[in-house]
């Protein structure tokens, strides 16, 4: 299978969204209750409209497709971590998002993906604290888990996150 990694578009955004959800209900049905993946396929034109607008003001957004559409993304930029909130960001930039859809895994979409986002530049991301198998990939990138967790909103149904940073 082959894939293209480029830009993303402004037109890219209802189907990056669609993509998004089938990435977080294959990565998170063994956490979250159906109900959870419901209210956020109830709010598909809310979210595609927000995700225009990350697309707009994005520092780095990429996108990978294939034959059948959308098969990942990655975004990055500036910290959005407000140190008064009580996480100074560990460094300069951070990987804000990384998705891959499960017919991509293997092929090298996520390397490719995170490469474009944040190259080889220190960064940090938060990935959830119940996810091995993203944390075991963050740490093949060089990632390393650090003390800082946080809780998700109620959405997330009582998940938290952890933060990995690469120096």
């Amino acid at each position: 299978m082959s894939f293209l990694v480029r830009q993303t578009s402004l037109d890219d955004a209802e189907p990056l969204v669609t993509m998004h959800l089938a990435a977080h209900r294959e990565a998170y049905a063994r956490l979250l209750p159906e109900a959870a993946f419901a209210a956020r396929e109830a709010r598909i034109p809310e979210r595609v409209e927000r995700q225009r607008g990350i697309i707009r003001d994005a520092h780095s957004h990429w996108i990978a497709v294939d034959d059948d559409g959308v098969l990942g993304f990655a975004h990055a930029g500036p910290p959005r971590d407000d140190a008064d909130g009580g996480w100074p960001p560990p460094e300069d930039y951070e990987l804000y998002g990384l998705y891959v859809l499960a017919r991509g895994h293997g092929l090298g979409v996520a390397q490719e993906l995170v490469g474009r986002a944040i190259g080889d530049r220190p960064a940090y991301l938060w990935v959830l604290d119940d996810n091995p198998k993203a944390q075991a990939f963050y740490r093949k990138s060089g990632f390393v888990r650090n003390q800082a967790k946080r809780e998700l909103p109620a959405e997330w149904y009582g998940l938290s996150e952890v933060q990995m940073v690469r120096r």
